[in-house]
């Protein structure tokens, strides 16, 4: 167990440019904008199509030919957003009992591997930021919507329901309203 910061070492380590923690890993952008990973790898949230831990950075392969601009790691599950404003999500997609749909595919099925939330390239939405919770993201759009998906209990899609929402979709209080940044908790 680490207790203080240390430098990164090891061979190959490139240098970084945006890093995102979650509960027990962490990505990262390097400066030619390919995402790596590191840390625990339950439900495959490492983006490698496994759950080895891995204990140094490695590039997410699958990943390869997209240029990232952020990256947001969750507690099972990771998300990142390219240069062109698409989002890709991975990880655990959830369960009927602990809620589910938190990376907007319209199911809750896990991802081994980055996967683009085709819903919103689809619809000609540009997203400029993301934020991970524990079972639920936050989206927020190029013109300032913010939408949300994932499990819906206490309330944390911001929609007044427990649902879970299987796709992003708006969140209605903040119906014509110019949101500049939006943070995900654990559960809230």
């Amino acid at each position: 167990q680490e207790l203080s910061p240390r430098e990164l070492t090891g061979t190959n380590i490139p240098i970084f440019t945006k890093i995102s923690c979650g509960l027990n890993h962490t990505l990262a952008i390097d400066e030619n904008g390919s995402v790596w990973s590191w840390g625990k790898s339950d439900y495959c949230k490492c983006g490698h199509g496994d759950d080895q831990e891995q204990p140094y950075p490695r590039k997410i392969e699958a990943l390869a030919g997209v240029q990232a601009e952020s990256v947001a790691c969750g507690e099972y599950h990771s998300a990142v957003i390219d240069t062109e404003g698409r989002l890709y999500t991975w990880g655990w997609g959830g369960s009927w009992l602990a809620g589910g749909g938190h990376l907007g595919h319209g199911d809750r099925i896990d991802e081994k591997y980055p996967k683009l939330v085709s819903l919103l390239d689809d619809g000609g939405y540009r997203v400029s930021s993301v934020s991970c919770g524990e079972a639920h993201t936050l989206i927020l759009t190029d013109d300032g919507e913010a939408l949300s998906c994932g499990a819906g209990e206490h309330g944390r899609n911001g929609n007044a329901s427990s649902a879970d929402l299987l796709v992003p979709s708006p969140i209605p209080a903040l119906d014509n309203t110019h949101v500049t940044m939006l943070e995900a908790g654990s559960a809230f």
